[in-house]
């Protein structure tokens, strides 16, 4: 009995998982799947990627997409043009990360000639791991060309990233990014008009320190016998990677025959060590190249024009603004002589309203008669007082109404 139960029970178990298994592989909604990766890498990307899937199946614990093309769009009046295409990529879940509470995930595919390998995982907290290993990347299946320059390269590219960042929030990204080339060479180059000669490098290799918001670089050179660039700076980092912007510093010394090759083209850029400095800033999609002295050479200008808001005085314009001092006093005198007259009828006007009113408001009062507090005692009121005390009074009164009505007319 014991030993029936032995049997019946794993082989219930494969059955059941078995017919689960093909049910899931024959009405999987691969279509679906299919219209919303592509959907993601549109949205996410702004419209500015656009991911064909030729076909999606079920592999295992994954899925497998096949004729993979990556179009890129700059400018959204311009047609797609193809970045890269992949024969397949190779996507599987972990087992066991589905019944933790940290799921993963492993992508694997062929694509310019090399390996990429890509695993990712989420953690209770929200912080998304991303390690990512290519090898063997051909460069001279790499995209480098530009409006007016054109390098063809030859070697293998090596990559490797470990990063971790709060979901959604890759410009708090932590860890660390290393590129490097061996047997790298430029088999040919054209910039303007001026054709570059071959080149062999020696070291290609370019770290970075991701941290605080920013990659920062720890190591940047590319060696050769006839050009040598040593990189320093910055890439600040965005929530959307590919917004991410440069700020890069390219030190380039040349050999005497890429010297008389560049010529005059260069000149921009060259310092007094006849090295090149060059300043590579903007997004990482559409970056710019600016010389390291257009800063110094805009506050030199700065200096030598004079600022347009301090004007220049002018000596003939301030003799005549100061004109005769004998006319200025006498246009002191009149005004002092206007302002005496409308003192005067505003006096006059208070003294009529006080006489028609036959009282005085309650400020008046207080400011014209003498109060109980500084009175002296035992002294009577005399007629002759009240009356030369009325009249200062109302001087000082007319006198403030006076001030008033001046002020208001001004």
């Amino acid at each position: 009995m014991n030993k029936k139960l032995l049997i019946h029970i794993p082989a219930s178990l494969l059955l059941f998982f078995s017919v689960f298994y093909f049910s899931v592989l024959i009405h999987f909604p691969t279509q679906e799947l299919e219209n919303r990766i592509e959907y993601e890498v549109q949205n996410q990307s702004k419209q500015a990627f656009f991911l064909d899937i030729g076909s999606t199946a079920i592999r295992g614990i994954g899925l497998q997409l096949s004729d993979l093309k990556l179009l890129e769009k700059k400018r959204r009046s311009e047609e797609a043009t193809l970045l890269m295409n992949a024969d397949q990529v190779q996507v599987s879940v972990p087992f066991f990360s589905l019944l933790s509470a940290s799921p993963a995930a492993n992508l694997s595919s062929s694509i310019f000639g090399g390996e990429i390998n890509i695993f990712t995982q989420q953690d209770s907290k929200g912080k998304l791991l991303l390690q990512s290993n290519a090898k063997n990347i051909n460069l001279a299946l790499l995209p480098t060309k530009g409006a007016a320059w054109s390098l063809d390269f030859l070697g293998q590219l090596r990559f490797d990233s470990d990063i971790t960042f709060p979901l959604k929030r890759f410009a708090k990204a932590k860890g660390s990014v290393s590129l490097s080339a061996d047997n790298a060479k430029l088999d040919s180059g054209t910039i303007l008009i001026k054709t570059l000669p071959t080149i062999d490098f020696q070291e290609v290799a370019l770290e970075f320190d991701v941290d605080k918001g920013k990659a920062s670089v720890t190591k940047g050179v590319i060696e050769s016998e006839e050009l040598s660039i040593a990189v320093d700076g910055y890439i600040k980092l965005s929530n959307q990677p590919l917004k991410s912007k440069l700020f890069l510093k390219l030190k380039i010394t040349t050999g005497e025959e890429i010297d008389k090759l560049l010529g005059t083209l260069a000149s921009p850029y060259k310092g007094e060590d006849d090295s090149y400095t060059i300043k590579v800033l903007g997004p990482i999609q559409s970056p710019r190249v600016q010389p390291i002295s257009a800063r110094n050479k805009r506050k030199e200008r700065n200096k030598r024009t004079p600022s347009v808001n301090t004007p220049t005085p002018d000596r003939d314009i301030t003799q005549d603004d100061v004109g005769d001092p004998a006319e200025t006093n006498g246009r002191d005198e009149e005004a002092s002589k206007r302002r005496k007259e409308r003192l005067e009828r505003a006096k006059k006007r208070r003294q009529e309203r006080m006489r028609k009113d036959g009282k005085l408001g309650k400020r008046g009062l207080d400011r014209i008669l003498p109060t109980d507090r500084i009175r002296p005692p035992k002294l009577p009121l005399e007629e002759e007082d009240d009356e030369e005390s009325d009249e200062e009074g109302e001087e000082e009164t007319d006198e403030d109404e006076g001030e008033d009505s001046e002020e208001e007319e001004e």
